[in-house]
């Protein structure tokens, strides 16, 4: 695949598919399936919204969508953006009775437009951390983890740990808890005396999977949803290599907020009544379902 074609992948042009059990693209998965239209609103749910929020009709939703499917990306046919992200996103709305007014923003403008009150919420396959919960609250909707990815032909071991990556040029989207893992054990190498790997950021997931696709990384650190995905849509170009540190992954708001408490009761809602395995089967990731959501639970530390 040319790096043009690669890039527009990336982008979701080329999406047309969803996924199986773990990511993997099955043939049956349809992503325009409605899944979310029938849900209805729960008054006390709905009551439970802010007044100011409530009185304005709607609730600001940043969203990182640069080309990270099955997460969220732009649908060729429509140009909207789609992915289990936006299901939950709409579905949540519905529950809550309130629109869900989403704008694109890159993931590193998300968290610190949530501290101005720019947007009420963020969305951008935001995995907890303790050190993001000093700034933002998380309401938990699935679970991921970090994953490794390497062009087709490179022979590369399992990774278990950032001292597994030493010597190697590693790719991640900036601001990203994979981002910051690398830089804060980046010492690990020089105390196994070995030489430490160079970190690459690219401000999203479509221009780091260019740079793989360009040989200028060895190894891309992403979400493993995303990268399992890509490695199947590209088999034989790219190979998915394993995953580890499993981690919980939600919606964030600025710390305190009172709109925590609401979502987490709509997703939960949602949860219950089934609509949430419908929108997690609809794109291949049961094994990445909960069972209950949580505010804030334990992160990577």
């Amino acid at each position: 695949m040319r790096a043009t074609a690669l890039a527009a992948w990336c982008c979701g042009i080329l999406l047309a598919a969803g996924c199986a059990a773990g990511g993997v693209p099955a043939e049956d998965a349809d992503p325009v399936a409605d899944v979310v239209s029938g849900v209805a609103t729960d008054p006390a749910l709905a009551a439970a919204v802010p007044a100011g929020i409530r009185a304005s009709g709607r609730i600001r939703v940043a969203t990182s969508a640069k080309g990270s499917p099955p997460i969220r990306y732009r649908s060729e046919e429509t140009g909207r953006l789609i992915g289990v992200e936006m299901d939950l996103q709409h579905a949540v709305g519905r529950v809550l009775g309130i629109r869900m007014d989403s704008e694109e923003a890159t993931f590193d403008e998300i968290l610190p437009a949530l501290g101005s009150g720019r947007y009420d919420v963020g969305q951008g396959n935001f995995g907890v951390t303790e050190e993001r919960k000093k700034v933002v609250d998380f309401v938990t909707y699935y679970t991921d983890g970090f994953g490794f990815l390497v062009r087709a032909g490179r022979r590369q071991d399992p990774v278990s740990g950032p001292v597994d990556l030493c010597g190697l040029r590693i790719g991640a989207v900036a601001g990203t808890s994979f981002e910051q893992l690398l830089r804060q054990r980046a010492g690990e190498c020089a105390a196994k005396s070995r030489e430490p790997y160079r970190v690459s950021v690219y401000r999203s997931t479509a221009d780091a999977m260019l740079a793989l696709s360009q040989n200028k990384m060895d190894v891309l650190v992403s979400s493993s949803v995303f990268l399992q995905y890509a490695a199947q849509r590209l088999r034989g170009r790219m190979v998915f290599v394993n995953k580890i540190y499993e981690e919980q992954v939600g919606f964030v708001v600025k710390r305190g907020s009172p709109l925590a408490e609401p979502l987490r009761a709509a997703v939960q809602r949602l949860i219950d009544d089934g609509t949430y395995r419908r929108i997690m089967a609809k794109w291949g990731l049961e094994p990445a379902s909960i069972r209950h959501s949580e505010v804030n639970p334990p992160g990577l530390r």
